[in-house]
């Protein structure tokens, strides 16, 4: 059986992106090694596409985005290197998000209209004299 609870609030979660980010951002000024964690951030996109609409996912994704230039700047001083990357990023999680929304949008829409068969049915059921 599916848990049909909600999701948190979204400026709850908004608020949970955006300490989440300063926490790895402040964890990689105090120990460059752990840039990697960065990659962590990107979760909060696949959150976003289950329980959000397009807008929460885009500001997710730019929030990301944000996040991650302290990252990304270490690519080295060639500015286009960190813009293409986080161009391209931005695509690959608009595009992932966007399938995520849909595939969701479609189940909850699938499990409304087999809810609403069900109920036509027990109707029918109900008042059949036989």
């Amino acid at each position: 059986m599916i848990h049909k609870g909600k999701p948190p609030s979204t400026a709850l979660f908004l608020a949970a992106h955006i300490v989440a980010g300063l926490g790895i951002n402040l964890a990689i000024l105090l120990d460059a090694n752990l840039y990697f964690v960065a990659v962590m951030l990107i979760t909060g996109v696949g959150l976003s596409s289950l329980w959000y609409g397009r807008r929460i996912r885009l500001a997710v994704i730019v929030l990301t985005n944000v996040f991650l230039v302290q990252t990304t700047a270490r690519l080295g001083n060639d500015v286009v290197a960190v813009v293409l990357y986080h161009v391209g990023l931005t695509g690959i999680l608009i595009v992932l998000s966007e399938a995520v929304g849909r595939v969701v949008t479609g189940y909850r829409e699938s499990m409304e209209r087999e809810a609403q068969a069900n109920r036509r049915l027990h109707e029918i059921m109900n008042h059949n004299p036989a």
